[in-house]
């Protein structure tokens, strides 16, 4: 190793890291290669590499084009447009950086009960204050904090609550307006039972393909496989068409017009919102791999 002097102070990287805090790069600059053990052992708990991984292929000397990265998308996308770190970026905080910051708090859970206390200090310095760093950079960190916590399609609003919403106020709508079909409650009921077991199936179905590929079910959170066999090898979406048919199963055993009609609006905001932002993560992601599943399977047929 080559024994670079040690940073002092921030040196925020491409994604928002502190490298100047970095386990990996402290190591490497010390050029003792019993550091570079301490954090291969580190790296190896936490889940950032695989046990037999060797305490060289450690060694970092920080952001660069040729380097190994875990989002060479949002590194390149930097380096091309001649900045030094996303915050200076005219669509900070754009989709695939909402993916880096998403990874990060999966690595705090893991963090937090698998490390010490000095360790948690060092890694959430490093590695878990992304967003701040990048915001503190644009020189807008105080009025940066709050700023679009509520956008419809990002963590902070999951697509069921669009469809429990929808399903809700259809209700009560109804309920208002004293509005009701004369149909026959037997053929309401089986309807509804039809299409709730249907849509049950398919979204049975798709979780199972996640969880088999160890890849959480939840759309908030990172993919950590991207998952292109059984209903996924039909659509990109079948989470979505499994639970908008158990929402129609619903209206329908219900008999609730406006519940029925208000299903389009809800899949209009998510086909237009929710999906693109997701779409932008699993491109960030997988890169390529993923370019080629958009263009083989449909985004819902």
């Amino acid at each position: 190793m080559s024994g670079n002097p040690i940073p002092h102070g921030p040196v925020i990287g491409v994604c928002g890291d502190d490298c100047g805090a970095c386990p990996r790069l402290l190591a490497t600059s010390s050029g003792d290669p019993a550091a570079l053990e301490i954090v291969r052992e580190l790296w190896v708990r936490i889940g950032l590499r695989e046990p037999g991984v060797s305490a060289g292929s450690l060694a970092c000397d920080g952001c660069s084009p040729s380097r190994r990265c875990a989002w060479p998308l949002v590194r390149d996308c930097a380096f091309s447009r001649g900045i030094p770190d996303c915050g200076r970026c005219g669509e900070f905080p754009c989709g695939r950086l909402e993916a880096v910051f998403e990874a990060s708090e999966d690595l705090a859970e893991k963090v937090s009960t698998r490390c010490t206390r000095v360790e948690r200090d060092a890694l959430a310095r490093a590695f878990l204050m992304k967003r701040e760093n990048l915001e503190a950079v644009r020189g807008k960190a105080s009025e940066a904090v709050g700023m679009g916590s509520a956008v419809l399609g990002r963590r902070f609003v999951q697509p069921g609550i669009l469809f429990l919403a929808g399903l809700l106020l259809g209700f009560a709508a109804d309920l208002l307006l004293h509005r009701r079909i004369p149909l026959d409650v037997r053929i309401a009921a089986g309807c509804g039972f039809v299409l709730i077991s249907t849509g049950a199936v398919i979204l049975a179905s798709a979780a199972a393909a996640l969880r088999r590929a160890g890849t959480p079910f939840e759309p908030s959170r990172t993919a950590v496989t991207l998952v292109t066999t059984g209903v996924y090898s039909r659509s990109r979406n079948p989470a979505y068409i499994g639970t908008a048919m158990i929402y129609s199963g619903v209206a329908a055993a219900a008999v609730s017009p406006v519940a029925v009609a208000l299903l389009l609006p809800v899949m209009l905001l998510i086909d237009r919102i929710v999906v693109p932002r997701e779409e932008e993560r699993l491109l960030s992601r997988f890169g390529s791999i993923y370019s080629d599943y958009r263009e083989r399977v449909g985004r819902w047929f």
